[in-house]
């Protein structure tokens, strides 16, 4: 595909080609699935505003390349679940997440927290983890069901919802993704 801009948008071009190019990937992704498997492996379900009841949490924080996040993410998540679930199952709340403090497409990087909540923090906690407090917070989300290898067609219509206006984001808190099961015994 090409196009022109015209001279005084000189400064969207680099953003244009990533967002554009993420679509066609997405929409790519798709068809690849729909030939091969004759179905597209990617659901979304809107849930609308929600209460997401205020939490204490372990994590750790990183920054990567975004080419780099499945790796990444998986080297942290396995770190953390293992420790925990060996040392402080009794102190674990809820489902694994990931909280996005920075997202930069155009820049290719990314700044996550891969977190686990507690019901309370453990006393013998190594310094590798950091520890935060998630307040109750009224929260637009959706379920993205499928392989996670299309789960930027959940955020891409998140994105769109906050455009169309169907709520607002809050920027004093980064967005999360909750993980409501896992590789290890998902398909």
């Amino acid at each position: 595909m090409e196009g022109r801009l015209p001279f005084f948008l000189f400064w969207m071009k680099k953003s244009m080609e990533v967002y554009i190019g993420e679509d066609y990937r997405r929409g790519l992704n798709l068809s690849k699935d729909l030939i091969e498997t004759e179905k597209t492996n990617s659901k979304i379900e809107f849930l609308g505003m929600r209460t997401l009841e205020g939490f204490e949490f372990i994590g750790v924080k990183r920054h990567c390349r975004i080419i780099e996040i499945g790796h990444c993410m998986e080297e942290d998540f396995t770190s953390l679940l293992s420790e925990s679930q060996q040392k402080w199952e009794q102190f674990i709340g809820g489902f694994p997440f990931a909280v996005y403090h920075k997202f930069d497409m155009v820049k290719g990087e990314v700044v996550y927290t891969a977190a686990l909540p507690m019901k309370s923090l453990p006393s013998d906690l190594p310094s590798k983890y950091l520890t935060g407090k998630r307040p109750t917070l009224e929260t637009y989300g959706l379920t993205h069901t499928r392989p996670y290898r299309h789960i930027s067609n959940g955020w891409a219509a998140i994105v769109m919802h906050q455009r169309a206006k169907k709520f607002k984001h809050d920027k004093k808190f980064p967005p999360i993704e909750i993980y409501l099961n896992s590789p290890k015994d998902t398909d």
